[in-house]
C-alpha cells in the first residue's frame, strides 16, 4: 500500500537486530509442508520492515485458516500494527468460529478501536483440502488468483478494508477446487512492482500461476524472480500460495 517515500536512516546494530526479530515473528508458525496441501510463501518489506503480514493456522479436520494482510504504510509503525493485527488473530481464531467473514468483521472492530488512522487491507481463507473446498472473505484486498489445468480465474470480494467502519460486514464465497489446483493470495506490492499499469501486473501473476501450476515452492521461487527482476519494490511485497494434491 505505497505511501509517500523517504530514504531510509542508517540504524545501529541492536536495532537492527531487533527489527529482524519484529520480522520474523509474522512469519507462519505451523509447518508449511503440511499433508495434504502444499503451502509456501515470500515476503519482501520495502524498508527494514514492513506491514505485510501471513499467517497459515491448523483448523480441526485437517482444514487450514489462510490470512494475509497489508497494513497501510511502511517500515516500523507499519510492523508494529501488524504484529497487533496477528496477535489479535490469534484471539478471535481461539475465541470463536472461524468463518472468514465473522472473523474479518470482528478484526476489523478491534482494529478500528485500537489503531485510530490505521486501515488494513486482508485476505481470510479456509481451505478443506480433502473436499477441494475455499471459502474466502476479503477486505479491500486484490483478488486471489486460482489455477487448474482449465487455467486461472480471479476470486475477488470488493469491500471497505479493515478499520474504515467497526460495522462493516464482509461476504463470504465458496469456490470449489480441482485435485492438483492452486491459490495464490498476495498484496499489491507484488502487482505493483511487475507492472505500474492497472490490471498488467495481476495478469502477469496469473501467467507465473499458469506457468508452474504443481508445486507451491516453485511458484512463489517464480514470483520472487519476477519482482527481483523488476527492480527495488516501493512498496511490501507478499505472497502465499498454495497446492492441493493430484487426484490418486
Amino acid at each position: 500500500m505505497p505511501m509517500s517515500a523517504h530514504p531510509p536512516r542508517p540504524v545501529s546494530r541492536g536495532k537492527r537486530q531487533a527489527l529482524t526479530d519484529l520480522r520474523q515473528a509474522f512469519q507462519p508458525q505451523s509447518p508449511l509442508d503440511s499433508s495434504p496441501c502444499q503451502v509456501a510463501w515470500w515476503s519482501r518489506p520495502a524498508e527494514a520492515v514492513g506491514g505485510d503480514l501471513v499467517v497459515v493456522h491448523p483448523l480441526p479436520d485437517g482444514r487450514r485458516f489462510l490470512f494475509v494482510a497489508d497494513v497501510m504504510g511502511h517500515g516500523t509503525p507499519a510492523a508494529i500494527v501488524a504484529s497487533g493485527v496477528r496477535a489479535l488473530l490469534h484471539l478471535h481464531l481461539d475465541a470463536g468460529p472461524c468463518r472468514p467473514g465473522e472473523v474479518l468483521a470482528r478484526l476489523g472492530r478491534s482494529i478500528h478501536a485500537l489503531y485510530a488512522g490505521y486501515f488494513v487491507t486482508a485476505t481470510a481463507c479456509v481451505l478443506d483440502p480433502a473436499a477441494g473446498l475455499l471459502t474466502y472473505a476479503q477486505a479491500g484486498h486484490p483478488p486471489l488468483l486460482a489455477g487448474s489445468a482449465r487455467g486461472v480465474c480471479q476470486l475477488s470480494l470488493p469491500s471497505l478494508p479493515l478499520g474504515v467502519l467497526p460495522g462493516e460486514r464482509y461476504a463470504e464465497e465458496t469456490h470449489l477446487l480441482e485435485p492438483g489446483s492452486a491459490v495464490l493470495i498476495h498484496t499489491d506490492g507484488i502487482t505493483d512492482a511487475l507492472s505500474d499499469v492497472v490490471g498488467a501486473g495481476l495478469a502477469t501473476l496469473a501467467e507465473l500461476l499458469q506457468q508452474h501450476p504443481a508445486e507451491a515452492d516453485e511458484q512463489v521461487r517464480a514470483v520472487r524472480r519476477a519482482v527481483r527482476a523488476a527492480g527495488q519494490p516501493g512498496d511490501d511485497c507478499t505472497v502465499l500460495a498454495v497446492t492441493l494434491p493430484h487426484a490418486a
